[in-house]
């Protein structure tokens, strides 16, 4: 049995209470899993229109690398033809865009920035040396 055989009629049933809400307080249906978290991340593909598709996707492309590709490649469009955002209601849509965009940026170079960390601690560790030349060369080899 599939992992999304077990979320289909729970899928079912918060499907048909999608809409419920109460005057001035938003949606207040919430899925609740009374078995806890399965794995180490869980998706809730309540929403989607098809949850198959959804779990598919998402099995071979994280939704990070589907944000992080679609902004590699939107944000320099979008800053090209900044001169075309006139309205302020577009105006706001690029600044929310390109914080987005600097935000994910300085997220990744964090992660650098925990990687630098790791290899400082090898330096604690017996065959440092061989570590850091191994990675030095792993490296290297990127760039060719």
């Amino acid at each position: 049995m599939a992992l999304s055989d077990l979320y289909a009629p729970l899928h079912d049933w918060t499907e048909c209470m999608h809409e419920v809400r109460e005057a001035f307080s938003g949606n207040v249906t919430q899925w609740i899993r009374a078995w806890g978290q399965i794995g180490i991340i869980n998706v809730n593909y309540a929403g989607s229109t098809d949850p198959q598709a959804e779990h598919r996707i998402s099995g071979r492309y994280s939704y990070g690398r589907q944000l992080g590709r679609i902004t590699e490649v939107l944000r320099p469009f979008v800053e090209e033809h900044r001169i075309d955002f006139k309205d302020e209601v577009s105006k706001k849509a690029l600044k929310d865009f390109t914080d987005m965009a600097d935000d994910i940026a300085e997220l990744k170079q964090a992660s650098v920035d925990e990687i630098f960390v790791r290899v400082r601690q090898w330096k604690k560790s017996p065959g440092f040396d061989r570590k850091l030349n191994d990675l030095l060369k792993l490296l290297d080899d990127l760039k060719k």
